[in-house]
């Protein structure tokens, strides 16, 4: 008989359909949840160091009498059943739209507040504040791209005929690669605008004549509407056959609670594309066999030195500002002469790389440190002195502004 510790519970924005939902007596059920295999893995982890393991979502987990309907492993299955009331909330939950963001937010405010349970992961402000926190760090500020806001539609045509290689435009609260375009001039003066759409994330290219400046500013206007963009110079992150590949980088806290490297991967997208997010159609290779064989296996080695050194500065000068965090995804784009820029950072990154390419350390690694941290914050282990936890990682932030990506 395991003797459980603490309860984690991994909240998610909406389990599968189901034709009838199984009644709590009647236990176990064949359904597979979203990030299933990330979720068997914690609550196998959990089981080995102490900790229950349970999932829920805004509808099944209503809390009463100090109890809370969730599913638990059992036997290989999902069962749904009674479960005490979490320590500790791992916030899994992707929103489609703001409704379901709300929706979740709502949920999540309501379990924290009749439990008393602790967020282990934050919430990450628009990308804009996060790129002005990182920017802070003088030694990532190499690695930065020039950054501005998007304005006016007039403003930046301007700005892309200054600009040789394009723009790119990505919405500081996007999320798997929605709503990001590129903007180039051809040589005949007319504009160029490809990218991925915000609703559906399907891939779409338009171009307007050199007199059709005008209908290019509409376009743009309508297409950003209220939403907040950043604009960078558009950078040549293509590998040889001009495909867009970047490399993400996983650091999460240990046991003790310092920033540790997980595992890396390369995302590489479809030919010509915009971007090489996996849910843009994106694949995945193992980062050192990859970058060996772009740029050499030397080359690779100090690429990949480099950008775990980053990550591990990056963790922390965005913890002082916006609280304490469990995880992020660091996203770093190379060119084809090797250098190096960070693109983004992911409070809630994805972990389905790893199992693409076959790295099952770092995908059981990815598990276990969740559940170390989690034994660590709640005082099961002992916490080393916090450098950064002056803000509360769930409040603070207008729902609008919230980064959700993945992977």
């Amino acid at each position: 008989m395991v003797r459980y510790w603490l309860v984690l519970a991994v909240f998610i924005a909406k389990l599968p359909s189901l034709t009838a939902r199984p009644a709590i007596s009647e236990g176990i059920s064949p359904i597979r949840l979203p990030e299933d295999r990330l979720c068997r893995q914690l609550a196998e982890s959990g089981s080995q160091q102490g900790v229950r393991v349970i999932v829920i979502d805004p509808d099944s987990s209503r809390p009463s009498a100090g109890q809370i309907i969730g599913y638990q492993l059992s036997s290989g299955q999902w069962e749904r059943t009674l479960c005490p009331m979490p320590d500790l909330i791992y916030d899994r939950s992707y929103a489609g739209n703001t409704d379901e963001r709300l929706r979740c937010r709502s949920a999540l405010r309501a379990l924290i507040a009749q439990s008393g349970a602790r967020l282990l992961n934050g919430d990450l402000p628009g990308k804009w504040r996060v790129y002005t926190a990182l920017e802070q760090q003088p030694a990532l500020r190499p690695l930065l791209p020039d950054t501005w806001l998007f304005q006016r539609g007039a403003e930046l045509i301007r700005q892309l005929r200054e600009q040789p290689s394009g723009l790119f435009l990505k919405p500081s609260a996007g999320m798997q690669g929605r709503g990001a375009i590129r903007m180039q001039v051809q040589s005949d003066d007319s504009i160029t605008i490809d990218g991925r759409t915000r609703r559906g994330n399907l891939p779409f290219t338009l171009s307007f004549a050199a007199t059709e400046q005008g209908e290019a500013v509409q376009w743009l206007e309508r297409f950003i509407s209220s939403a907040t963009y950043l604009v960078q110079p558009y950078l040549s992150l293509n590998d040889q056959n001009g495909r867009p590949h970047d490399v993400r980088l996983l650091v999460q806290k240990d046991g003790s609670g310092r920033w540790q490297t997980t595992g890396a991967a390369c995302r590489v997208g479809a030919d010509g594309g915009v971007t090489s997010n996996l849910h843009g159609g994106g694949e995945a290779f193992a980062a050192q066999a990859r970058l060996s064989q772009l740029y050499g296996e030397r080359m690779a080695d100090r690429l990949i030195a480099r950008m775990e050194e980053a990550a591990l500065l990056a963790a922390p000068a965005i913890e002082r500002p916006f609280g304490r965090f469990a995880e992020f995804g660091f996203d770093f784009g190379i060119t084809p002469a090797g250098k190096l820029w960070l693109l983004e950072a992911n409070s809630k990154p994805g972990k389905q790389s790893f199992r693409r390419i076959g790295d099952k350390r770092a995908e059981q690694l990815s598990a276990s440190r969740i559940i170390a941290y989690a034994c660590t914050l709640t005082g099961v282990r002992k916490l080393r002195p916090p450098t950064a936890n002056r803000l509360d990682p769930f409040v603070g932030f207008p729902s609008d502004y919230v980064q959700e990506v993945h992977p």
